[in-house]
């Protein structure tokens, strides 16, 4: 947003103080309209109240938690000499 504005103004044949303060300005102020827009937003979030939980909503969150899709694992040939793996003559 600053180099743009600031290289437009350079451009129309502004000074580069000029151009300069132009950018900052709107970089200024597009800073200050998004914070406004954030706490707007917290406001209406706050306001927000959630509807009274269902049954079927706490038997969903309790079955996503203890339910899992079966799979097999992949067989992973291990090296030779793993220090990990007995060799059978112990």
């Amino acid at each position: 947003m600053f180099s743009a504005v600031s290289t437009t103004r350079q451009a129309a044949g502004a000074s580069e103080a000029e151009a300069l303060a132009a950018g900052l300005s709107s970089a200024c102020l597009l800073l200050a309209i998004s914070a406004v827009a954030g706490i707007a937003l917290a406001l209406l979030m706050g306001r927000h109240r959630p509807t009274k939980q269902r049954l079927i909503g706490a038997a969903a969150a309790a079955a996503a938690t203890s339910h899992t899709i079966p799979t097999e694992l992949p067989h992973i040939p291990t090296p030779r000499g793993n220090p990990l793996q007995s060799d059978g003559d112990t």
